[in-house]
């Protein structure tokens, strides 16, 4: 069976009980760009709106894309698919986040070998310029559509499971089809985020991954690229050219299992604003990299609220990366810093 596929969308993997990537800010293959296209949530009207300070200093076509990715940010991934549909194909056993918090999975109750769906995951994205609607692909079916405005397409694919023989990717395909038309405009315009069953009512969803930028001031020119991934931000100062000296900030979910334990220590946990957080130095390149990672909420772990959405439980992760100035990592600890300050005002 072939690698996870970065492609926004719906991915119906039919793998019962597959593991998702332990990386969290897995790098997207080339072609990968923004997805867009969501219902927009109206927000509490005494919630403070984000400062987008930083965009003014972007071009217009970046401007545009980042306001894509408000709109998807604001919409419900578990909302794309008619849930009547999805459960009309068998048993569910689990039907919540992912951790990428663009994501939806679906996981089946269904013995290994059967030759059924498996396994759904929406939200990843692939680039235009690919065809439209169902295609199978040997042991899966990828089924891509247009939402307007986009610099993307929106995909999802099923996949048999490891156990199951031979390859049944065009008979998968039309699964794929009669989903797509069950779930109509949902499947472009899926309901709010805010008020889903499905996944967490956490306020580290409401942070925009790019407003920590904020705080490094109007002198210092930096470009956005957007990223496929909506929920993390990478930007780069203007002068360098090769990208070579880039910050990433990457908001994610992580499985409570994998998580410290709450006020627990060691040589690299230290406190951002009351939050405990990894602060470790490691290589890219032959280059050291800064890397703090805050794990938020570790007292209340996330669920949605459907009973079905319960069986995984996760924490919210804000991973700041960035260059050392000199031997300091000071610059991505201001960042880290005001991502906190931003999940804790959300």
């Amino acid at each position: 069976m072939k690698p996870w596929s970065a492609v926004l969308a719906i991915a119906v993997l039919a793998l019962a009980g597959c593991n998702p990537d332990p990386r969290l800010h897995k790098m997207d293959p080339p072609g990968a760009s923004t997805p867009g296209g969501t219902t927009t949530t109206t927000g509490s009207p005494s919630r403070k709106p984000p400062d987008t300070t930083y965009r003014s200093r972007q071009t217009p076509e970046v401007q545009q894309q980042l306001a894509a990715q408000d709109r998807v940010r604001a919409g419900d991934p578990c909302g794309r698919l008619s849930p009547d549909a999805v459960l009309a194909l068998g048993k569910v056993s689990y039907f919540g986040v992912d951790i990428f918090p663009s994501q939806c999975r679906i996981i089946f109750d269904v013995p290994k070998a059967q030759n059924s769906v498996h396994e759904i995951t929406v939200g990843s994205a692939t680039s235009l310029g690919q065809p439209t609607g169902a295609e199978p692909n040997k042991d899966r079916c990828y089924y891509r559509f247009e939402v307007a405005g986009l610099q993307t397409l929106l995909t999802f694919g099923l996949d048999q499971g490891y156990d199951v023989p031979g390859d049944n990717g065009a008979k998968l395909c039309g699964i794929a089809e009669s989903l797509a038309k069950a779930s109509g405009t949902t499947l472009a315009s899926p309901p709010p985020r805010e008020g889903s069953r499905w996944v967490p009512q956490d306020k580290l969803m409401r942070v925009d991954p790019c407003g920590p930028m904020n705080t490094l001031g109007a002198q210092q020119d930096f470009v956005i690229r957007p990223h496929s991934q909506i929920f993390n931000c990478f930007f780069y100062e203007r002068a360098d050219t090769k990208r070579e000296r880039g910050r990433s900030i990457y908001i994610n979910y992580l499985d409570l299992a994998q998580a410290p334990r709450p006020k627990q220590k060691g040589p690299d946990l230290i406190d951002i604003g009351g939050e405990l957080t990894k602060a470790i130095t490691k290589s890219s390149k032959g280059a050291p990299i800064c890397d703090f990672t805050v794990y938020v909420g570790l007292n209340e772990p996330l669920t949605g609220s459907d009973p079905l959405s319960q069986s995984k439980q996760w924490i919210g992760t804000i991973e700041v990366q960035g260059p050392p100035a000199g031997t300091s990592c000071s610059e991505v600890e201001k960042l880290t810093a005001e991502a906190v300050r931003l999940y804790q005002q959300a």
